[in-house]
């Protein structure tokens, strides 16, 4: 029973034509009891909530107003503490100052400052030092409060306090009457200047009744700033739930009448708790609306809130949400983060990809592409990395639009979406403001900067987004009052503190609505049903803690109504037990026994055992009987069936015990899931089926039928792994987006090979210019160079640090100093051509040719052949030998032996090939003898692998190949080092050689015969 309820609905029957004030810690709590009573049939139209600030801001506004004051708001107050404390005089010892840029610390001199200007202290009382313990604080503290005085008086502000204090010399009898009646929330804690001003109030005052609670002893401060105690009510007792006002003395209380109004369990894990509320609305049918559940813990209320959107029960949350929760919260902060950390590539991408960010481009990319874009440049992080790598990936895709005519349409459409992802980084680069450090900051354009984001950049879809926008809009105005922040201190840092405790989307009970509210809020809302959650020990009052900046003994020497820490516990403690006493109808208390965050076991409140108490008389009860009467935890499982929230509870209460039985159900009603089952038991049998690579249909994609021009690459990948061929060229299925750059690497291998190669192509394209040069001026040219190409790399890739840098630009010239020392030994060949084109744009060797090469396979048709020749040097008998560099390890065909290795060491015999063409079309006299595999570097080791060319031989492993794309036969490959660097291993299974070798191995599968005949060619 609420005894104020039944106070208010007795004054609206008996007197209803006064008006009868009752003064409200906030607006909220009167205007869920103004539902309460109107939901009970009660007229109440004469009865108003009033504030103890709105009370004195209807008294001391106008004057306020014509002096031109305003109001300082909450928000702005932390901001102005830390703007006063960082500006205070170098001659003031300093105590706080060093802590002046975090929010937790400003936020707490703010309380500080506040409480005991509310308490009326005045300068003088801090300009002694005997109030505090610490020599420094006391000679800052003074200063702080004085500098805040000057601060309101000098921008013409007004705090809470100033406001009371205009109030109290003003007339008080404009708002309320002398015949009004008036009421004071009970139990409530008020500021002496607070206080002060309700004292004052004329009306006819109605002392509210409270309940008589055995064993509770009112707070020391309650007497002194409360409202005076006028006598008890006695506890009505209807129901063993009005039997909880015993909490504190069940040796007192009368025999329970095991109505069942209060209930107990204990659950596995917090989530198995909350399903466990759920399901006993369920089972009971309760009406939303008349369902509360109080949570001990913010996480609790998360939870359940969570809960309740993915079962789709409408929720509306007392004490609000975190803004994290939301696209603004979640972009704002993570933008913080992103320029803190120079701007990585890779935080970028994961703000694309969550979905909280929008490109806003018309036709342009959605973000999900943006972000597969990004991760397949080369951009790392800094500011100019991301014109640098998008534009050397607008190349590639330039360059793969003319040599991959398959794909051509594909690569343009990639062109534009990169532009735009440019265009759109670029205007962001753009707005966020540089600073140098070395002066005061500015915070005017990062408060543009944060709204432009949040108005531009950022998805907002849901009622959630949208308030936190404009929350987040409020806490940035806030931010101005500083102006300017010393350049030691981190404006990312501050904003990210500013939001991330922040709360949106605060409701009053909903109608159809469940209502989750705090422990310490429980019962105001008179709903008949209430669940006490999460009540483990610990959890249910506040920690014995000292405040951190005004200590105990320093509070009672300052005031001595300002709160201590006891105050603080001891009162939290009358609050919570005086709402339990007044609960009705029926109470649920739950906890959690296990935590899984932690790993360790948990325990019931102190609440709960003493609840047990009064339920259960007759014995002493521990905390261990308790355990083991509340009988086994319940789980996320439901029991029985009927009572589950969702179809995923559902399906573990009907799975539950039956074991592989209830496969076939499972399959049965998930079709999909049938689906891949069918697909894995195919791939594990020795058949060979379409879900192994047969597709009849693909034969679409033989180039020596469509004309399609291939690369030697592609036609080692079908040597190596036709199923990755077919993934790769027949469904254009892209590989994983790039891993994130290493913090202590800098070029990835592609990078590194690229610039070696052209590196090493250009010093030998000068020396053919020369006509030959020293040893000397090779080095110089070639090391200068290479440190341009660095410095390129460098605006556009910045390293992770100098050390990296420096570690691999050595590496890189010694690469360089092993390639010219191998020139120097191999004196007796000449290199002709390099980086040869054929059936691609080039223009630098006459060799080169725009058309493709084409090899004739007889009946089966022709390959069009394109690539580019890294070198061709004429050998001192007056032949040829075609070289391809190599500038990783030696580590040639898949661990097999034989120059074609089973179809995938290809290049060598394809390039000799195509050069042979070339120089047909050129009339260039000379015959290709042989090609090589070139490793001019460390890692390498200056090796070289030489392969003779038989045409014949090519031929016919071409032919093999093309009779696998012939019969649409893509098995996958059975070696498992092809694996190894593989960026489709996740399409395949766990173990993709070993289920081809069990269909190889089938004599009977005349489809595979093909790949047969490849694997044989060494």
């Amino acid at each position: 029973m609420n005894p104020l309820f039944s106070q208010l609905a007795g004054l609206c029957a008996s007197r209803p034509a006064p008006t009868k004030w009752v003064i409200v810690p906030s607006l909220r709590l009167g205007h869920m009891m103004g539902e309460r009573l109107a939901r009970s049939g009660i007229a109440w139209a004469n009865l108003r909530w009033i504030t103890p600030d709105d009370l004195a801001r209807e008294i001391a506004g106008p004057t306020l107003c014509s002096n031109n004051v305003t109001l300082l708001s909450d928000g702005s107050g932390p901001l102005v503490v830390m703007r006063l404390l960082l500006g205070l005089p170098a001659t003031i010892p300093a105590y706080f100052r060093d802590m002046a840029h975090h929010s937790p610390m400003t936020d707490a001199l703010w309380q500080a400052l506040s409480q005991v200007r509310m308490a009326e202290l005045t300068t003088a009382a801090f300009e002694t030092a005997g109030w505090c313990t610490a020599t420094n604080k006391q000679p800052e503290f003074a200063a702080l409060i004085r500098a805040y005085e000057a601060y309101l008086l000098d921008h013409r502000l007004a705090d809470r306090a100033r406001l009371y204090q205009e109030a109290l010399v003003r007339d008080l009898s404009g708002v309320i009457q002398p015949h009004d009646l008036v009421l004071e929330w009970p139990h409530t804690l008020w500021a002496p200047l607070q206080r002060r001003l309700l004292d004052g109030l004329r009306g006819i005052r109605i002392e509210p009744n409270e309940l008589d609670i055995p064993g509770l002893t009112r707070p020391r401060r309650l007497g002194a700033l409360g409202a005076t105690h006028a006598g008890s009510v006695p506890v009505s007792l209807q129901r063993d739930s009005d039997r909880l006002a015993f909490l504190l003395r069940p040796d007192v209380a009368p025999a329970p009448l095991q109505d069942g109004s209060v209930a107990f369990f204990s659950a596995g894990s917090r989530e198995a708790e909350v399903e466990e509320v759920f399901r006993r609305i369920l089972a009971k049918q309760l009406p939303l609306d008349e369902v509360e559940i109080a949570c001990a813990s913010t996480e609790a209320i998360f939870l359940v809130w969570e809960k309740a959107i993915r079962h789709g029960w409408p929720v509306a949350v007392g004490p609000g949400l975190p803004v994290t929760l939301s696209r603004p919260g979640r972009a704002l902060l993570g933008l913080c983060t992103w320029i803190e950390d120079n701007f990585p590539a890779g935080q970028l991408r994961r703000l694309l990809q969550s979905g909280d960010l929008t490109v806003d481009e018309v036709n342009g990319p959605t973000t999900g592409q943006a972000a597969r874009l990004l991760a397949g440049s080369s951009c790392t992080w800094g500011r100019l990395t991301y014109e640098g790598g998008l534009s050397a990936l607008l190349q590639s895709y330039h360059a793969r639009t003319s040599e991959d005519t398959d794909k051509q349409a594909l690569y343009e459409r990639r062109i534009q979406h990169v532009e735009r992802v440019q265009a759109w980084i670029r205007r962001l680069l753009e707005r966020i403001p540089r600073s140098d450090r070395q002066d005061a900051l500015v915070l005017r354009p990062w408060v543009e900067l944060f709204n432009l984001f949040l108005d531009e950049y950022v998805q907002k879809t849901t009622e959630l987004d949208h308030q936190a926008g404009a929350a987040l809009g409020e806490v940035l105005s806030d931010l101005l009052v500083l102006d300017t922040v010393p350049a030691d201190c981190d404006v990312l840092t501050t904003v990210r503190e500013r939001i991330v405790d922040l709360r949106i989307l605060a409701e009053r009970p909903q109608p159809g609505h469940l209502f989750v509210t705090r422990l310490q809020d429980v019962g105001e809302t008179g709903r008949r049903h209430t669940f006490l959650t999460g009540v483990e020990e610990g959890s249910v009052l506040p920690a014995l803690r000292e405040d951190a900046v005004l200590l105990d003994r320093e509070r009672s020497a300052l005031h001595p109504l300002l709160a201590t820490s006891q105050d603080r516990v001891s009162e939290s403690l009358y609050q919570l037990v005086v709402r339990i006493a007044a609960l009705s109808g029926e109470v649920t208390f739950s906890y959690s026994c296990y935590d899984t965050r932690e790993g360790r076991e948990t325990f019931p409140s102190w609440i709960i055992l003493q609840a047990w108490r009064v339920l259960h008389p007759g014995q002493t009860w521990t905390y261990n009987q308790l355990k083991a009467s509340l009988g086994t935890p319940a789980s996320l499982v439901p029991q029985p069936l009927d009572i589950s929230p969702s179809e995923a509870c559902w399906w573990l209460a009907v799975l539950h015990g039956q074991g592989p039985a209830a496969r076939d159900g499972v399959l049965r009603a998930f079709p999909l899931l049938q689906a891949g089952n069918t697909a894995a038991a195919a791939r594990a049998s020795d058949q060979y089926t379409a879900y192994d690579g047969w597709v009849p249909a693909a034969r679409v994609i033989n180039p020596s039928q469509t004309g399609s021009v291939v690369s030697a690459t592609s036609l080692e990948t079908l040597g190596s792994c036709p199923f990755r061929y077919f993934l790769d060229r027949g469904l254009n299925i892209e590989p994983p987006e790039a891993q994130e750059p290493m913090p202590d690497a800098w070029l990835d291998a592609a990078t590194r090979g690229e610039l070696l190669h052209r590196l090493y192509a250009e010093v030998l394209r000068e020396k053919r210019r020369r006509g030959g040069w020293t040893d000397d001026e090779a080095t110089a040219w070639l090391e200068r160079r290479a440190q341009e190409e660095l410095d390129r790399l460098r605006a556009t890739m910045p390293p992770p640090s100098e050390d990296v840098y420096a570690r691999e630009r050595g590496a890189l010239f010694k690469d360089i100093a092993i390639f010219l020392q191998l020139e120097r030994r191999h004196a007796n060949r000449q290199a002709v051509c390099f980086e040869v084109g054929f059936g691609m744009e080039t223009e630098q060797e006459p060799l080169s040719s725009p058309e493709p090469i084409e090899i004739p396979l007889g009946a089966q048709g022709s390959l069009k052949l394109r690539g580019r020749i890294d070198r061709i040097d004429r050998l001192h008998d007056g032949s040829y030998e075609v070289i391809d560099y190599k500038t990783g390890r030696v580590r040639l065909n898949g661990g097999l032996k034989g120059p074609f290795a089973g179809g995938r060491q290809l290049q060598h015999a394809l390039y000799a090939i195509a050069a042979t063409e070339l120089f047909r079309r050129r009339k260039v006299a000379g015959q290709i003898a042989r090609s090589s595999y070139y490793f001019p570097t460390q890692r390498g080791g200056g090796a070289r692998i030489e392969r003779t060319v038989d045409p014949a031989t090519t031929r016919a492993v071409l032919s093999d190949l093309v009779g696998l794309l012939a019969t649409g036969v893509f098995p996958q490959t059975s070696n498992e080092d092809d694996c190894k660097f593989c960026d489709y291993t996740r399409s395949c299974g766990s173990e993709p050689s070993a289920a081809s070798h069990r269909k190889l191995d089938n004599p009977t599968l005349i489809t595979l015969d093909p790949y047969r005949r490849l694997s044989g060619h060494a």
